[in-house]
């Protein structure tokens, strides 16, 4: 998997072989589930196609709450919740809209939920994991991209803080832009990430860049790299890019 965020001409992209951010249709509802299944009506003799009305659907805006880890998945956020074990195979649940469910891990990033109620297979749903970037432009923020929470969460150094003065020593000033990735559900998600890569790209040379962790490597004038296996984020990823203007 590959996202490349653009931010302030500068790029950053994240691959990793486990553990994302969840992207999914809501669990819990069950027109989701039944929107275009075929089912019988228990104990009316109704055998036909049955069709939801889209236009008065109302999907409940709160968040999937999922886990897949040591061979379970659980719906936390489903009504009743409950717990199956990721094998393929199905497994008795008490849901208002199935009887049945079965889950199959398909790869790193996919699963495959199944529900039947009465012996009947009544809806498929496919969950896909992605990381989504979190991007921004900030304004009146001051010195809080250089000390504090901000500049701690990009591990902004010394060094760089030396680098910044400089630049405003001699007249210039800076614009800030950022890119966040959502991290730390991966400790939910199967265990840590098996296959962490990491690239920093800034748009020039005199584009100054932070982002944890400072052990990345810098292969080239205005790329870094870092590599991890087995990789449990205790924190999200925060990009902090300096595009420096000067005075006239």
């Amino acid at each position: 998997m590959r996202k490349t965020t653009i931010a302030a001409l500068a790029a950053v992209s994240v691959i990793a072989l486990s553990a994302c951010k969840q992207t999914t249709t809501a669990e819990n509802a069950a027109t989701s589930e039944n929107a275009t299944a075929s089912a019988t009506a228990a104990g009316t003799g109704i055998d036909g196609t049955w069709k939801a009305d889209i236009d008065s659907v109302q999907i409940d805006q709160k968040p999937d709450e999922l886990l897949l880890q040591a061979g379970q998945y659980s719906c936390k956020s489903c009504v009743p919740s409950y717990t199956v074990a990721a094998d393929g195979a199905f497994h008795d649940v008490k849901l208002p809209y199935a009887d049945s469910i079965s889950v199959k891990v398909d790869d790193d990033h996919n699963i495959t939920r199944t529900s039947k109620k009465g012996g009947r297979q009544v809806g498929e749903t496919k969950v896909s994991i992605s990381y989504v970037p979190i991007a921004g432009f900030p304004a009146d923020y001051g010195d809080s991209y250089e000390v504090g929470e901000r500049a701690d969460a990009a591990c902004v150094d010394a060094a760089l803080r030396a680098s910044i003065a400089k630049r405003k020593a001699k007249g210039g000033y800076y614009e800030v832009a950022t890119v966040g990735y959502v991290l730390t559900t991966a400790k939910y998600w199967k265990g840590p990430i098996r296959s962490f890569n990491l690239s920093v790209e800034k748009p020039d040379e005199k584009t100054l860049a932070a982002f944890c962790p400072a052990q990345a490597k810098k292969v080239s004038p205005t790329r870094f790299e870092w590599h991890a296996k087995d990789f449990a984020p205790a924190a999200d990823l925060s990009v902090i890019f300096y595009t420096f203007q000067e005075t006239e």
